[in-house]
């Protein structure tokens, strides 16, 4: 085994690591028990179901020699997030008799915090829309058009014979809807909780966006960029209790990498801005209007980052818990 495939079994085995680290040590000074006492399944739940994400991981990088599991096609896609989300099912609804919106779904004013993330989406699509149509192709952040040398694999999976292209639209339906729903399910909806309740709001932040970011570990600047949103995001559920606008954002920024990945691979891909624009603002406008429309009567409910966190996450009774 060369080194390379030593330091991605090690990656693959260190969020559970850590997660059973945080199990050993000593309980804090400060009670964090009475943290979201909607969602009561426990921390070691939590790392249950780490070390099946760890034995999949690992399976996956079993496969990478032979491509056995990759050649399955729909199966390799589907099949370990169906398994993952009968875990979850069968531990939320089953073992502690919880609805399934214990685990995000939907949350106190879900519609207006879903329109607010819709705007931010469409705002920055847009943004980037405008730039890159300035930029044209003398200086772009994605390469120079038309030149294959640089593009990505993603790119490459979109130009590839008919006999292949079902695999490179799920490869674009995997990274732009399945990925991003099941990340914020599994690491907002159902390891923050019961971390918040073990390390704090703070500590598990951290805590659950290094972990998420060691999923992204084939590029450090991608970790950095991971670890930044997972921040943000653990902050929008606090505040929101619901994984549905974190959902979003994660979903409108993968889905902004699928296109410019394809842009950077085009000889005319600065061509595809101005309709990028248009997509963004079709969306930013009833989005903005959204947002007026449901606006909750609570000003301090108004916004999807600051002010205090909905009842669900910090009861009355709640002493010690964090800031």
């Amino acid at each position: 085994m060369d080194s390379l495939s030593v330091a991605r079994v090690f990656t693959c085995f260190l969020p559970l690591l850590i997660l059973l680290v945080g199990w050993l040590r000593h309980q804090s000074a400060r009670d964090f028990s009475c943290l979201f006492p909607n969602q009561r399944w426990s921390y070691g739940d939590v790392v249950l179901v780490m070390a099946l994400l760890t034995a999949i991981g690992v399976l996956h990088l079993s496969d990478r020699p032979s491509g056995v599991l990759r050649s399955a096609g729909l199966i390799f896609f589907l099949a370990p997030v169906v398994l993952l989300i009968g875990a979850l099912f069968a531990i939320v609804k089953w073992k502690y008799g919880l609805p399934l919106s214990a685990l995000g779904f939907p949350g106190r004013h879900a519609r207006y915090y879903v329109a607010w993330a819709l705007t931010i989406a469409s705002s920055m699509l847009c943004g980037i829309a405008i730039l890159g149509s300035l930029l044209g192709g003398g200086i772009s952040p994605f390469g120079s058009p038309g030149s294959t040398e640089l593009w990505s694999s993603l790119s490459q999976s979109l130009w590839v014979p008919p006999s292949k292209l079902l695999v490179s639209l799920l490869t674009i339906l995997h990274i732009t809807i399945i990925a991003p729903a099941f990340e914020e399910i599994f690491f907002r909806g159902f390891v923050y909780p019961p971390c918040a309740r073990r390390f704090g709001y703070v500590g598990a932040a951290l805590v659950t966006a290094v972990i998420w970011s060691l999923g992204h570990a084939d590029s450090p600047r991608k970790m950095i960029i991971t670890v930044f949103m997972g921040l943000l995001f653990a902050r929008i559920y606090r505040r929101t209790q619901s994984v549905l606008p974190s959902m979003v954002l994660h979903m409108a920024g993968n889905a902004t990498g699928v296109i410019l990945s394809v842009a950077a691979g085009l000889r005319n891909g600065v061509n595809m801005f101005p309709l990028m624009a248009l997509g963004a603002l079709v969306i930013l406008i009833p989005s903005v209007a959204a947002v007026f429309r449901l606006a909750p009567a609570d000003p301090n409910e108004r916004s999807i980052l600051f002010g205090t966190e909905q009842p669900n996450a910090r009861p009355a009774v709640c002493e010690g818990g964090g800031p």
